[in-house]
């Protein structure tokens, strides 16, 4: 997830900035139906619409961290328009400084350009598979997205599957969960083949719930 793939690269990606936000509009995991959690649309390709409830912030937190962990992201052209669906009012100028550091510090070590992040010969992909609910009121969540990137190009040094946590901060503004800050760490990496580290990995990933346990609508 940018979160893991660029996350991981750079560390913390944005922080809280601080205070409540001023109320705004909102992506969760796509397989949801109309009556569920959200999303119930998409805007500038990103999927926004969740409901005020546990299920619509964790949802909301997987489709947001999926989103901000695509080309998009690299591309200034696309990666405003995605913020101004997902970020707070507040954390919105950070989120975009944060985002054009990891995108130009990516193009840099992998020398790449916008064309070539439009090219089918480049992939970048991501996917959730668990989630902790960490802290959640009727105003603010913090859910923390457990899950794994990869990216590959043609002409380019094959870079390993990344694994990595990322923690959403929430808040309900203007009708619709939007991102207050993100902080992605390493980790949990499943362990290679004949490792003894088993026990202790599978512990760790075993704090993250699967999301077709998300928890009903209705709470």
């Amino acid at each position: 997830m940018v979160a893991v793939a660029v996350g991981v690269a750079i560390g913390r990606v944005t922080g809280d900035p601080g205070g409540p936000p001023a109320p705004a509009d909102g992506p969760t995991l796509t397989r949801t139906a109309p009556s569920g959690p959200g999303p119930t649309r998409t805007v500038d390709g990103v999927p926004v619409g969740y409901t005020r409830t546990r299920a619509g912030a964790i949802a909301a937190a997987a489709n947001y961290a999926v989103v901000l962990d695509s080309p998009a992201v690299l591309d200034a052209a696309r990666v405003g328009p995605a913020l101004d669906q997902i970020a707070t009012d507040v954390a919105r100028a950070d989120l975009r400084e944060q985002f054009a550091r990891a995108a130009a510090l990516i193009e840099e070590r992998l020398n790449l350009d916008t064309d070539q992040l439009e090219s089918s010969d480049i992939a970048m992909r991501s996917a959730p598979l668990g989630y902790r609910v960490v802290e959640h009121t009727p105003d603010t969540a913090t859910i923390a997205v457990w899950g794994t990137s990869v990216f590959a190009a043609a002409g380019r040094q094959a870079v390993g599957p990344a694994w990595g946590t990322t923690e959403v901060g929430l808040h309900w503004e203007a009708g619709d969960w939007r991102v207050a800050s993100l902080e992605t760490t390493s980790g949990p990496v499943p362990p290679e083949a004949g490792s003894e580290m088993g026990g202790v990995v599978a512990s760790q990933i075993n704090r993250f719930e699967p999301f077709w346990q998300i928890p009903p609508v209705k709470e």
